[in-house]
């Protein structure tokens, strides 16, 4: 199985991390400037020997520390000199710009040596940091497919925590899996790649996680990535991405799941890219719910924080949670609860960034007037309940994600 190993020497202490979680930490003498031969895989003063039995991959030798933000980034890509500092090369070469980007500020010339293992000449591989240290392969005589996941690539329809989801992944840990140094701690810095129909439970992670997988970044190409949950019991999962989150297929939150994107990561989001939440609400005629939509307008320009009016239907009738239907707005005072529901559009208003206590700002929007993200609305139900204010419906908000500042509060 692959792992990740990394030593960061610092102020007389090197630091041993693999799949970047520190394992252990030692104070150390600096070696001394020396002209013998630099062994991976291998220690000896003259002869070779205790040979590392499996395969070696993206070899870097760096004359400055890395923090460990810049270790982790880093950790499931390769990299290339982007005009004197050093790249991300999967970002690169999918066009992507993280405004997160903790090695943006390295300089290539940072690198001792580099060996990624593309570039070879009979037993030789290219040192890539432009330094001229070849590197000399010993006891290989073989030229294998890359295996490493850089990063991890989805493989077909299946469960996140089956190695047959991910291309090589009888080879590969799962991504945002426990640590291998300590299980009560997750890999939260794995990019992911996804095109295939994914059922992602996260019951086997760390309790502390609290049932929330984080990932550095998601390209979801195609198809669905699935949170597992339940709307009776009330219960699911959480999914965090830190750095950007690229959205073509679709991400379905089930039950309580929930999506979370942290302090300046990025979205971006197709022309067909949704992600579907299911919320309850209360059934009864005569009470009020008040929503703020998770989601805007697929057709909307804006890349994030989209305006939309009920119409565009992006709140959704979720009789059937599988699949939901465009609720019908009706005149009247009462809803309806057929198929599909019909909610009354009398009592959908708005208090959009109002004075507190001015309740005759309210407006009165309907199911045609404008709703800014981050702006809620009001409504009433669908049935009559005789006044059992526990009997719950359930509606699915489906759209594109928000994200960023949402300056319309």
């Amino acid at each position: 199985t692959w792992h990740h190993l990394a030593v960061i020497y610092q102020s007389g202490t090197a630091y041993l991390y693999i799949d970047g979680v520190l394992d252990k930490q030692e104070n150390k003498t600096a070696p001394n400037n020396t002209t013998e031969s630099f062994y991976i895989g291998a220690a000896a003063k003259n002869i070779p020997q205790a040979f590392f039995h499996g395969n070696i991959d993206e070899v870097r030798v760096w004359n400055t520390a890395l923090d460990i933000d810049q270790l982790r980034y880093i950790m499931n890509q390769e990299i290339e000199n982007n005009a004197g500092f050093v790249g991300a090369s999967y970002f690169i070469g999918k066009g992507i710009s993280p405004t997160k980007n903790e090695v943006a500020s390295i300089p290539w010339s940072s690198l001792a040596g580099y060996y990624p293992m593309t570039t070879y000449t009979y037993t030789n591989t290219k040192d890539e940091s432009g330094n001229g240290h070849q590197g000399a392969l010993r006891h290989l005589r073989t030229v294998d497919r890359q295996t490493a996941p850089l990063p991890y690539i989805s493989n077909g329809t299946g469960n996140w925590d089956t190695n047959a989801t991910w291309i090589n992944g009888d080879l590969q840990t799962i991504p945002g899996a426990n640590s291998i140094v300590d299980n009560t701690v997750t890999v939260d810095w794995n990019i992911v790649e996804t095109d295939h129909n994914i059922l992602m439970n996260n019951s086997s992670l760390a309790a502390g996680t609290n049932g929330n997988r984080t990932l550095l970044a998601l390209i979801n190409r195609d198809n669905e990535i699935t949170i597992d949950g339940d709307n009776t019991a009330q219960d699911g999962f959480g999914l965090t991405i830190t750095h950007y989150l690229q959205l073509d297929g679709k991400i379905d939150l089930e039950g309580e799941s929930q999506l979370i994107q942290t302090y300046d990561s990025d979205l971006s989001v197709g022309t067909s890219g949704i992600l579907e939440k299911d919320q309850q609400g209360v059934r009864d005629l005569f009470t009020y719910n008040y929503w703020s939509s998770p989601v805007g307008y697929t057709a909307t320009a804006n890349p994030n924080n989209y305006s939309y009016t009920l119409n565009n239907h992006i709140f959704k009738d979720g009789t059937n949670s599988l699949s939901p239907t465009n609720i019908s707005f009706i005149g009247g005072y009462n809803g309806t609860s057929g198929s599909p529901i019909g909610i009354a559009h009398y009592w959908i208003w708005k208090f959009g960034n109002m004075p507190s206590g001015d309740y005759s700002a309210w407006q009165h929007v309907r199911n045609t007037g404008t709703i800014k993200a981050g702006e809620g609305f009001t409504m009433k139900g669908v049935a009559n309940t005789a006044g059992n204010l526990t009997l719950e419906q359930n509606y699915v908000f489906q759209g594109k994600p928000n994200n960023g500042d949402i300056l319309t509060l």
